[in-house]
């Protein structure tokens, strides 16, 4: 599995997230307009390893 589709509908994490009025409110501040979910989807990419 690569990728999860409508991750604010399988995830209560996720769901809680994108329901926070005060994420939204930054979100609205920033954009200076109203606000909604077109897609939402997590992809599982392996780790970034950096030089020590």
């Amino acid at each position: 599995m690569r990728s999860i589709f409508c991750i604010h509908l399988v995830s209560d994490i996720f769901a809680r997230l994108a329901a926070d009025f005060r994420l939204q409110n930054v979100v609205r501040y920033l954009l200076a307009d109203d606000v909604y979910i077109h897609q939402s989807r997590v992809n599982f990419k392996p780790g970034f390893r950096g030089k020590e």
